[in-house]
């Protein structure tokens, strides 16, 4: 368990400079910028406003990524809270602003000015220049004559080089013989301070300066000779002196002490919280039996009961138990169970149609095995404390008893706990938290197909709290997708889930018929409607059609894309593109434009002009004639593949990428692609249009045409040897020799050696 504790804390650490490194990189967006396949990927509708209250647990709560956000890191809160008891503890009329300007902003001569203007009448504070004259915090030391905070401030000054990397200076020696001698002047100035505040101010800068000098056992000792000479009221400061204590104890391998004074930091110094919990060492429970006899009262060992149960493999409800046995009040009930709640979440939340599932368990190893048997265990807890009442917010652990029952399956149960827990909510917090976890109870409880579902489903996808938590959107998807798998509508739950944009790369014909037919529907349920409706109030059935007719398009199912074009008006064909695919050249060019002597077809008009083809190549009684004809048909199957520069007339998508990951041989032509769930299906083969250019090759009589016809063969060679053989496999080039040999002295050949640089090595062999 106990090293359970200190993978979580490397986790905690890692993750953090993962992040703060994501952010100082250059970041760029485009394309390439798809979603990590590997990441979780669940729902969560933990309120952000109800963790706030816990905003000072932010690091033991890794969860919730925003709520640290708002935390700051420990140096902000760190800072903040010295701020504030700065002016609790001297100037109440001074803003934190001034404050912390003068603190952490001014340099030492800015403080030395300030000095001598309170020593010297005769240096009025208006001499200083405004961050001194206008500062509301100088201007009260200075009227109060506060030398000995300023004397106080300007020490701290000379000490804070040695504690911004501490460890890492240039000259160790002579930053630690600087420091020596900073602590003697700290002790001198310790001894003349009056106040007490001021004495346990420099106790903390000199205990510092010797921890971070590596100085353990002064460490130790200045503690023991300094802090009972100081008489003063509770303070953060004193934790802060603690911390070193504790840290140096740990570099002396003391490491019960050292966990115990950790532990004390760590329940009572929000400030240095995580730093407390990532250096409390514990290794065996012979260790922890020790620590335990340590602690002096009930928060105190509460409190380090609590720091167990952030282990992962910690007994997480025993942990509770002896808190709440300790220490009923403790906030860190309250944090254990909100982030308890969020780990089950990871665990249940929609794992019966989260289509991310499998990729969780092999990434995240969510569900954890024995997350059923904890949810069981902590609805036992839950109820105890209820029952017995001792608890600070009975209305959020009744809420947390619904969710509980929710994620174990017992919607019944969660329904009439969420109608008891209404009656016990006293702000608007814990009111959308319920609102939030009755709306997941909804969209949970939902099974089979009929009105009433797509009724809920429309309610909850219209109502405020779907739009207040942003995983509503992919939750209710989700669900409905797999509603709709299991009622057998294909189409329906693919645009549940996608967008019809994603479809378009891969497009399925039991998808388009199933979509087709719900826009085609008289009585469309609000879920089909929202599912098929463009903003115009018109449904994507056009946008379909387009999607099938190109889909058979690129399979060489003419005919029957064109029957499907046929059910939108003929005058609309132009609006989905317009395409020549008979531009006869030598080099492959997928981006080049057509010359403007070209003419321009629809996809329809295209289809019946390469059937008029077809009909007119086999109906000719002139062997060229024919031979043109099928050359030209296979020019224009050619330049609708994946090579040729009108693929956009067979093919929605194309990734030059998807040449270079192609498995010679396999003849799988679908890549994955985290854009497209259905993958990127690319026309590569060009078997049809090569069997056209050996028709033409055979038939011509014309030397220039049979030449033409027979490169173009070449060029089809190349591409089906790279498709259907394994690499190192040397290719054939059959019609380069055919070239070579039976019309090396045609014009065309000639032209051929000038452009394709291919063929001009091969002749030149």
């Amino acid at each position: 368990m106990y090293n359970s504790i200190q993978h979580f804390k490397l986790w905690r650490l890692a993750s953090v400079a993962g992040v703060l490194l994501l952010c100082l990189l250059p970041q760029r967006i485009d394309s390439s910028c798809v979603p990590n396949p590997n990441a979780f990927s669940g729902y969560s509708f933990i309120d952000t406003d109800v963790t706030r209250r816990y905003i000072d647990m932010a690091p033991l709560l890794p969860d919730f990524p925003k709520l640290y956000k708002l935390y700051k890191g420990q140096a902000y809160k760190q800072m903040e809270d010295n701020v504030k008891e700065w002016r609790e503890r001297i100037c109440r009329l001074a803003t934190e602003a001034d404050i912390h300007y003068l603190v952490y902003v001014a340099t030492i001569g800015e403080l030395e000015d300030l000095r001598t203007s309170i020593s010297s009448s005769r240096i009025p504070l208006s001499y200083l220049g405004a961050s001194m004259s206008e500062n509301t915090f100088a201007r009260y030391l200075h009227r109060n004559k506060c030398a000995e905070i300023v004397d106080y401030l300007i020490f701290a000054k000379k000490c804070e080089p040695y504690a911004v990397k501490p460890g890492g200076w240039e000259k160790p020696a002579l930053a630690r013989e600087s420091m020596q001698r900073l602590i003697q002047e700290g002790k001198q100035a310790f001894m003349r301070a009056e106040s007490h505040y001021v004495r346990l101010r420099y106790a903390y800068q000199i205990i510092r300066l010797a921890h971070y000098a590596k100085l353990y056992e002064e460490v130790i000792a200045l503690y023991d000779y300094l802090i009972p000479k100081i008489d003063h009221d509770p303070s953060i400061v004193e934790y802060w002196i603690l911390g070193h204590k504790a840290g140096a104890l740990l570099a002396l391998d003391r490491r019960v002490e050292s966990a115990y004074l950790f532990s004390r930091v760590f329940d009572r110094c929000p400030s240095k919280r995580e730093s407390a919990f990532l250096s409390f060492r514990i290794r065996t429970d012979e260790e922890w039996r020790e620590c335990l006899l340590m602690c002096q009262s009930d928060r105190e060992r509460a409190a380090l009961y609590a720091l167990r149960a952030h282990a992962e493999d910690s007994r997480l409800v025993e942990e509770m138990e002896k808190i709440y046995e300790y220490d009923p009040h403790s906030e860190f009930l309250e944090v254990l169970l909100v982030r308890e709640l969020a780990q089950l979440e990871k665990d249940l939340l929609g794992l019966e149609f989260n289509d991310k599932k499998a990729g969780n368990k092999r990434y995240h190893g969510r569900p954890r095995a024995y997350a059923g048997q904890l949810v069981i265990d902590l609805q036992g807890f839950v109820r105890k404390v209820l029952k017995e009442g001792e608890i600070t917010s009975p209305a959020l652990w009744k809420i947390a008893e619904g969710y509980l029952e929710l994620l174990a399956g017992n919607y019944y149960f969660a329904e009439k706990t969420f109608s008891v827990a209404r009656e016990m909510i006293d702000n608007d917090t814990l009111e959308r938290q319920l609102d939030a976890f009755e709306a997941t109870l909804r969209i949970s409880a939902m099974s089979g197909l009929n009105p009433d579902i797509e009724k809920t489903a429309s309610d909850v996808r219209t109502s405020k709290v779907y739009t207040q938590f942003p995983d509503f959107p992919e939750f209710l998807e989700d669900k409905m997708a797999d509603l709709y798998e299991k009622g057998g509508r294909k189409g329906l739950a693919y645009l549940s889930r996608y967008s019809l944009k994603s479809l378009r790369a891969n497009p399925q014909l039991d998808i388009l018929d199933d979509l087709l037919e719900v826009c085609r529907k008289k009585d469309r349920s609000r879920w089909e409607n929202w599912l098929v409706e463009k903003t115009d109030g018109t449904t994507i059935e056009k946008e379909l059609i387009d999607m099938k007719a190109t889909m058979l398009i690129g399979e060489h199912q003419f005919e029957a894309a064109l029957e499907v074009l046929k059910q939108m008006d003929r005058a609309e064909w132009d609006d989905y593109g317009v395409f020549n695919p008979y531009a006869d050249r030598i080099r492959d060019c997928v981006r080049c434009p057509l010359p403007d002597t070209l003419a321009l077809y629809s996809k329809g008009e295209m289809i019946e002009n390469l059937v008029d083809t077809e009909y007119r190549a086999k109906a000719a009684t002139d062997p060229d004639e024919a031979a043109r004809l099928y050359h030209r048909l296979g020019v224009a199957y050619y330049n609708l593949s994946y090579y040729g520069y009108s693929w956009r007339a067979t093919d929605n998508f194309r990734s030059g990428a998807s040449a270079l990951r192609y498995k010679r041989g396999s003849r799988n032509y679908v890549f994955s692609n985290p854009l497209f769930p259905l993958g990127n299906k690319e026309n590569m083969d060009v078997t049809e249009a090569l069997y056209y250019f050996e028709k033409a090759r055979i038939l011509a009589k014309d030397r220039e045409l049979g030449a033409r016809a027979t490169f173009w063969g070449a060029k089809c060679e190349q591409k089906l040897h790279f498709i259907n053989n394994a690499a190192g496999v040397k290719p054939a080039r059959e019609y380069f020799a055919l070239l070579r040999r039976y019309y090396n002295d045609t014009d065309y050949a000639q032209r051929v050696i000038k452009e394709c640089k291919y063929y001009k090595a091969y002749v030149a062999q």
